[in-house]
């Protein structure tokens, strides 16, 4: 999260403070990533 304050603020000159920062990111949503299972089959073979 300071890497994220420090480039708002060298790159868009954000006067905000990092715990604002630290804030906005704890209110975001994350989600689970899918799982999947690769199946490696030559063309046509599930045919």
């Amino acid at each position: 999260m300071a890497t994220i304050w420090q480039r708002l603020h060298d790159n868009y000159g954000y006067t905000g403070s990092i715990s604002a920062v630290r804030h906005f990111v704890r209110h975001l949503a994350v989600d689970d990533p899918e799982a999947f299972t690769r199946v490696n089959t030559d063309p046509g073979e599930d045919m």
